[in-house]
């Protein structure tokens, strides 16, 4: 799967070859997203200047992502009932069950 992003009158545009953004958190300097491909999901970690991909990290078993965010001990994932915590800078995730469904957090 590739994915590239492009800055283009003042908007950054990233798009996925291969797969599909289910998810997008961006900050200043980095673009975040969440990429759907068959029964998997791969968080990718993009220069916001250059659109380089910095780092990724593939979730087995996450086939969507309706929710994304950034918290202390990674990047948490949400998946009907299924959440993922991802750790970029050491490459690994681990998911977990929830009770329900998670609509917002």
């Amino acid at each position: 799967m590739k994915v590239t992003l492009k800055n283009a009158d003042e908007a950054t545009v990233v798009s996925a070859v291969g797969g599909r953004v289910d998810a997008l958190q961006a900050s200043k300097n980095t673009v975040v997203i969440a990429v759907n491909f068959g029964e998997d999901s791969d968080l990718i970690e993009l220069d916001r200047r250059s659109g380089r991909e910095l780092r990724r990290v593939t979730v087995k078993g996450m086939d969507s992502s309706s929710l994304l965010r950034h918290t202390r001990d990674g990047w948490v994932m949400v998946s009907d009932n299924t959440a993922a915590v991802v750790d970029l800078n050491k490459g690994t995730s681990r998911t977990f069950d929830l009770p329900g469904t998670l609509t917002s957090f």
